[in-house]
């Protein structure tokens, strides 16, 4: 199997490549995934956490653990932090005004991201 990466600084994002083909016999084929050791698979399961936005209130559910959810605007800039846990699980969002905002929740066992718009 030969693979060949592109990296930004030799080419453009948009001429990067990654190319994943086998030889045999001196012509290309597709790469055969039927072969588990060829595979790729998930390290890491979904996350059951969920954000539900009502009115100016997000609240969250599925949280087992300490994470930190990040209220991020249109230009990509952190307007809102907070630490969420099983006993607290929303985030007052009075302060922000009208618009598009991205959430994002990291922890040990919470990864998600979720776009909102506020009204």
């Amino acid at each position: 199997m030969s693979v060949s990466v592109s990296t930004l600084s030799e080419k453009p994002l948009a001429e990067a490549t990654l190319n994943l083909a086998t030889l045999q016999h001196g012509k290309a084929s597709a790469l055969d995934c039927s072969d588990d050791s060829e595979a790729i698979k998930a390290t890491r399961s979904s996350s059951s956490a969920k954000a539900t936005l009502t009115g100016r209130t997000l609240s969250f559910t599925g949280v087992k653990s300490a994470a930190t959810a990040e209220i991020i605007n249109s230009q990509g800039q952190v307007v809102l932090r907070g630490t969420i846990d099983i006993t607290t699980s929303s985030l007052n969002l009075a302060t922000l005004d009208a618009g598009a905002y991205m959430i994002r929740v990291t922890g040990k066992n919470v990864n998600f991201a979720k776009e909102i718009m506020l009204k």
